[in-house]
């Protein structure tokens, strides 16, 4: 029996499986979404970000030239977690509060950002926080 199904997002096989129970009305399918499929979905969640006017021009075009820095910020919150000796809760909880920051810290706001990730503002950078949180 499988407990645990890969896939993306979007995907409708889990709901299919779950009306159908394939192993009984006790036993639930949980979906576990695969890192490729987020990141392709985050970049594009961004990308459609950079198409909506009421964000200053400069919060767009500064999204669109670091697609994959904000990408990459993701993958090394995903990459220390998974090496962590803590309990799986604890991995989730603290990896979800990483990923949510990790906008804030591309933006150049560093005050939530956890000390493995970052040691603060890099000198000349400005924090577009401010102008992205105006609309």
């Amino acid at each position: 029996k499988y407990n645990k199904l890969i896939g993306d997002g979007d995907s409708s096989v889990t709901k299919k499986l779950n009306e159908v129970l394939p192993y009984g009305s006790d036993f639930k399918i949980q979906k576990i979404e695969c890192k490729n499929h987020l990141m392709r979905n985050y970049c594009t969640k961004l990308t459609a970000l950079t198409k909506k006017t009421e964000y200053s021009i400069v919060v767009r075009k500064f999204i669109t030239q670091n697609i994959m820095r904000f990408r990459s910020d993701i993958t090394k919150a995903i990459e220390h977690h998974k090496n962590t000796d803590v309990p799986l809760r604890l991995k989730i909880d603290e990896l979800r509060n990483d990923i949510s920051n990790s906008v804030y810290h591309r933006l150049g706001y560093h005050n939530k950002c956890a000390a493995y990730f970052c040691s603060g503002p890099k000198v000349g950078e400005i924090n577009l926080v401010p102008e992205a949180e105006k609309t």
